[in-house]
């Protein structure tokens, strides 16, 4: 298994929002997690959320790493390890008057023998390339992705959409939290690509999905994605995490 994450500034920004985390996987074993995190809020907020939330998952994280039974219940761990991040998030904002209404969105990819267990919050995306083929995982918690699913408008659409950067759903900003869940099994041969809107709203599918058919190291491909999204203006934050089965 070959992992590499990386994350930039972007061209705009003057600070980095995005945080990320890879942990585990040693001795050529398939079993550790990654975490992405975009962080938003005014002054410095988004970087102090979105740093709390990768904190306090890792540390729950690494207590499945640590357990050598078999049987765990890992999707009620990743889930709670939110569940305390959200707190952790939401109470600091209310005992700050600077941080207030700080916020972040969160994915976690936990790898365990065959399997991926995935939990997302906000518009940070997961996708599986796979012989040519890519495949979004994941759902994003936004405006634009309730009115493409509703058929209001057309994905073409959705680009230039005025209310593109809104999302319905993040960690911290409220005293509960709904996040999605998923299984993947996946198989030899898969990319997992981890990223924020950074990339997202930089490259399109097509553009995503030939840098991943080139077939070069984690590395590479992800230290590519990044520079053709700074290429094409790297309006935002851009954070990368390649997984290559």
């Amino acid at each position: 298994m070959d992992i590499y994450g990386f994350s930039d500034i972007g061209k705009i920004r003057e600070k980095n929002e995005d945080e990320y985390a890879i942990e585990g996987f040693k001795n050529n074993k398939n079993q550790g997690y990654c975490i992405i995190a975009d962080g938003m809020g005014g002054h410095n907020s988004g970087e102090i959320a979105s740093k709390i939330a990768v904190k306090v998952i890792s540390i729950e994280l690494n207590n499945i790493l640590k357990n050598k039974l078999q049987h765990i219940d890992i999707k009620k761990i990743i889930l709670n390890s939110l569940k305390k991040a959200n707190e952790k998030i939401y109470n600091q904002s209310l005992n700050n008057k600077e941080q207030s209404g700080m916020g972040t969105t969160i994915i976690v990819c936990f790898i365990k023998m065959e399997m991926i267990y995935i939990a997302n919050i906000g518009d940070s995306r997961v996708y599986v390339f796979n012989e040519n083929n890519i495949k979004k995982i994941t759902t994003d918690h936004s405006m634009i992705e309730e009115l493409i699913l509703s058929g209001n408008i057309t994905e073409k659409e959705a680009k230039n959409h005025p209310q593109k950067h809104l999302i319905t759903r993040s960690l911290g900003t409220k005293k509960n939290i709904d996040p999605d869940f998923y299984e993947y099994f996946y198989k030899q041969n898969d990319v997992i690509i981890m990223a924020t809107d950074g990339l997202t709203e930089m490259l399109d599918l097509k553009e995503i999905k030939k840098i991943l058919s080139e077939k070069k190291s984690a590395k590479t491909t992800t230290l590519n994605l990044v520079k053709k999204a700074n290429e094409r203006g790297g309006l935002d934050n851009i954070t990368v995490i390649t997984i290559k089965i």
